[in-house]
């Protein structure tokens, strides 16, 4: 028996109030990555243990330090436990030039140094905390950018143990196997080493994430669009570290770029995306800035809009999990594997948190409030779901190619549908379950109502969606997790304000998203 089109739509409208109206439980997060453990560098002799009355200080001129943050979990169902501490923070080069000497210097005070007779020599010595990365090697070696040595004869001053002050600068470039190579940027070890005059290792002082040397780029932004004059940011900052694998995807060392190669990837194909990124969800879909609106990252001016190219599990300036967050922090080793290359992948991520801080703009005008997920995290379908489909929009030949492994949008428009291989998708869950999911949902109001020939008149309605949930009119987000029984009230408030809609009310759209489901399920180039 052949079904008609008109039940296929009453039919696809009966899951769709089930996935759009039956309240659930959020569903929980998949297992991320477990971190490889590096190697220790074995000394030339035997292995000495740590001096315990031994104690070492590091510092720098201008006394920056950085929050060090890392967890390494044992296994995937253990929680990562987790070390934070704040060491020194030097920056070596800035906008490709290398920065002032007291940028790049580290002082090391060694305390209660032990002396044998006749005397002792003292190595120190400082490498990168991960592996050459261009080695392509699992178990490659580490750079070592710094050994010194000095020598303390054993007298009657001596004998008790002495202090020991090394002052460090790091230049552009530093010698490895007798040769130049660019000086490296990463988190860096020491390791002190005392020898006896007949170069027995008597004792030795190791610790790793000693201090952190980076990398920065600092853009001014074009004219945004703002409420009031300085509402906008005005300022583009990206902190990286070469040592870190730029890499598209982990398992294919191809997409890996060399690490000579990492700054101008970041400063002729990263940052004009970037730029242009902003400017287009400000000025183009008309996402003004508010002066509610800051940087969440201390030590950095608020109108600075700042960016964190790191690592899984051990990072800095801010978190980078397997997705990036509104601080804007994104990983660069391997989790864009969907993706032609690094840039793509990264620019996805972009877009998706560059969002974020404009719905945290709206939602601190309104309401005062940073939270946008609200209680519970319980309206991450309006968070969530509006990001992925900003991503859509703005990388519309990249979201929607034609490739083996969907990217970002159509794997979320798949997975709704069941056209990734899951009998229903999401028509069969509760859309708490899949706040990203429901990026189709609104990919279809966006095209309804505007769509990429007008994308300005489309990202307003979803601009109004959102200036209507964070004002609180309907639902205060941050006491209520009942978005069950407020979507519809907000939706239909919206509707009723948005003219270029074909639809009026919630139900109206969903009965027409019932419809285009069915009948445009075969062209999945369009809103979804």
């Amino acid at each position: 028996m052949k079904i008609s089109n008109l039940t296929r739509s009453l039919l696809v409208l009966v899951l769709l109030m089930g996935v759009f109206g039956v309240r659930n439980a959020a569903g929980s997060s998949a297992p991320e990555p477990e971190i490889e453990t590096i190697p220790e560098e074995p000394w030339e002799t035997s292995p000495a243990s740590t001096y315990s009355s031994m104690s070492v200080e590091l510092s720098t001129p201008t006394h920056q330090v950085i929050e060090f943050n890392a967890g390494e979990p044992t296994r995937k169902t253990e929680k990562p436990a987790q070390e934070v501490r704040d060491i020194p923070h030097l920056v070596l080069n800035r906008n490709g030039v290398l920065t002032p000497g007291y940028e790049r210097t580290l002082d090391i005070e060694a305390y209660n140094v032990p002396v044998y007779a006749p005397g002792i020599r003292v190595i120190l010595a400082i490498s990168t905390q991960h592996q050459d990365p261009d080695q392509q090697e699992k178990n490659g070696s580490r750079i070592q950018i710094w050994r010194e040595e000095q020598f303390i004869p054993y007298t009657d001053q001596t004998q008790q143990g002495v202090r020991l002050t090394f002052s460090v600068t790091f230049d552009r470039h530093t010698m490895l196997d007798d040769k130049p190579v660019i000086t490296p940027t990463d988190y860096f070890r020491y390791q002190i080493f005392i020898i006896d005059v007949n170069g027995n290792l008597r004792q030795s002082y190791t610790q790793d994430h000693a201090f952190l040397m980076e990398n920065h780029w600092r853009v001014p932004l074009p004219k945004l669009l703002e409420t009031e004059p300085g509402s906008a940011p005005d300022e583009l900052l990206v902190y990286y570290c070469d040592m870190i694998p730029f890499q598209a995807d982990m398992r294919d060392p191809f997409t890996q770029i060399p690490r000579q190669s990492v700054g101008r990837f970041v400063q002729v194909e990263l940052i004009p995306a970037m730029v242009q990124a902003i400017q287009t969800q400000s000025n183009e879909w008309g996402f003004a800035w508010y002066p509610e609106w800051r940087n969440y990252r201390r030590d950095e001016d608020p109108k600075t809009l700042s960016v964190a190219l790191g690592e899984y599990g051990v990072w800095f300036h801010g978190e980078a999990p397997s997705l990036g967050h509104s601080m804007i922090s994104i990983r660069v080793d391997g989790s864009a594997g969907e993706y032609d290359n690094l840039k793509d992948g990264i620019m996805s991520i972009f877009d998706h948190e560059l969002f974020h801080n404009h719905q945290r703009s709206i939602n601190l005008h309104f309401s005062g409030n940073a939270n946008i997920a609200g209680k519970n995290e319980a309206w991450k379908t309006f968070s969530e779901g509006t990001a992925v489909l900003a991503s859509s929009v703005g990388q519309p030949q990249v979201q929607f190619e034609q490739t083996s492994s969907p990217r970002s949008y159509m794997k979320r428009a798949n997975a709704f549908i069941g056209a990734d291989g899951v009998f229903g998708g999401g028509l069969n869950k509760s859309y708490e379950k899949i706040p990203y999911h429901t990026a189709i949902y609104w990919r279809f109001l966006f095209e309804k109502c505007g769509g990429l020939e007008n994308a300005a008149t489309g990202m307003g309605v979803i601009r109004t969606v959102l200036e209507t949930l964070y004002k609180g009119d309907v639902v205060n987000i941050q006491n209520s997790t009942a978005l069950t029984e407020s979507l519809p009230s907000i939706m239909d408030r919206v509707l009723t304000q948005s003219p270029p809609c074909p639809f009026g009310t919630y139900q109206e759209s969903l009965q027409d998203f019932a419809y285009s489901l069915v009948m445009d399920s075969s062209s999945m180039g369009g809103w979804g």
